[in-house]
């Protein structure tokens, strides 16, 4: 079975240069199974009310969030998979 990873983030907007990533959210699926993780992230700028009813995502969630993640533990086994993601024009987000 071909190693695939699925990532998905989820932003304080749609503007590259602006916004920032509010969680992360990866699956890996292998001949092992099926492995998830997920971290908030603190975008430290202000989530607005659109982006909290569109993601669920609000500011009080990620106060205490860290600015910056750290993948786990034996998450080297993403590195030799397909590598699966969604974009829109402007998605080079920053984290």
């Amino acid at each position: 079975m071909q190693r695939l990873v699925f990532v998905d983030l989820e932003t304080s907007g749609a503007t590259a240069s602006q916004d920032r990533i509010t969680e992360i959210g990866i699956i890996l699926v292998d001949e092992h199974g099926v492995e998830e993780w997920s971290s908030l992230v603190n975008p430290e700028t202000r989530i607005s009310g659109f982006i909290e009813s569109l993601t669920g995502i609000s500011n009080e969630m990620v106060s205490e969030a860290p600015a910056s993640v750290t993948l786990p533990t034996g998450s080297t086994r993403c590195w030799k998979a397909g590598f699966l993601s969604h974009t829109t024009p402007d998605s080079t987000m920053r984290s």
